[in-house]
């Protein structure tokens, strides 16, 4: 036996070895294994941990940014809307402004033209009357009356006092309903541009129909001032609504 071991024992040493190289690199291979299963569990646990916190962190933040859109979409909706109300508004009080403009010029200006309705018989006289927007009353009025056309000049004077004190009306129901959709500046200017028609139009009512002058110059200015003004309301509305 001892001879044979002499004569294998660098054999044996070698497979020795070989089997203790082999066991050592499997169990390295297992160990590294085995500690790479143990690191991706706790990988696995950190990340599932860490992602759960995440949605915790966020879930009240998601919150609080659906309320904020909701908010935003709120204010958006709620500013076109105001934006186009501002839009209809503004458009319809400059329309009214444009309307109360010419019935104030034709009540301070009063042009009437006639013809020599005392030199004619009734017959002609009712024809013309009724290409007139006179009402039967007014037209028996003239018919009526001594001086035909003194009657026919009082009638349409106070006919132009009546429409300019209708536009007025209106641009006042006009103002209370939609001035709230308007800045106030705008507003304002409105406003001002009405007082400049209304001095002219009480002033003529007072005066309409005798023979002397109240002495006020309400008519004066605004057919000086008038147009000028109506131009800056003008170039106010479109800066406002054009961005001009």
């Amino acid at each position: 036996m001892l001879p044979w071991l002499v004569d294998h024992w660098p054999t044996l040493l070698a497979n020795g070895l070989t089997s203790v190289v082999t066991v050592g690199i499997a169990l390295r291979l297992f160990g590294e294994r085995l500690l790479g299963h143990v690191f991706d569990k706790k990988l696995e646990r950190f990340k599932h941990e860490r992602a759960r916190d995440l949605e915790q962190f966020k879930h009240p933040l998601n919150q609080e940014i659906e309320r904020l859109r909701g908010e935003i979409g709120h204010l958006s909706d709620r500013g076109k809307h105001s934006n186009e109300r501002e839009y209809s508004a503004a458009s319809a009080l400059w329309e009214k402004a444009v309307d109360l403009y010419f019935a104030t010029n034709w009540c301070v200006v009063a042009w009437v033209e006639y013809p020599p309705l005392n030199a004619m018989d009734e017959e002609e006289v009712i024809e013309f009357l009724n290409t007139t927007q006179f009402s039967e009353p007014q037209k028996h009025l003239v018919l009526d009356a001594s001086d035909k056309e003194r009657s026919f000049s009082h009638i349409t004077g106070r006919r132009y006092i009546n429409a300019a004190l209708n536009e007025v009306s209106l641009m006042n129901a006009l103002l209370h309903k939609q001035g709230i959709f308007v800045p106030t500046e705008l507003c304002a200017a409105f406003e001002s541009f009405k007082a400049l028609c209304v001095g002219a139009i009480a002033q003529r009512r007072t005066e309409h129909g005798d023979q002397f002058r109240t002495g006020l110059t309400h008519d004066l200015e605004f057919l000086e001032q008038g147009m000028p003004v109506l131009e800056l309301l003008k170039v106010a509305v479109r800066r406002r609504l054009l961005h001009e």
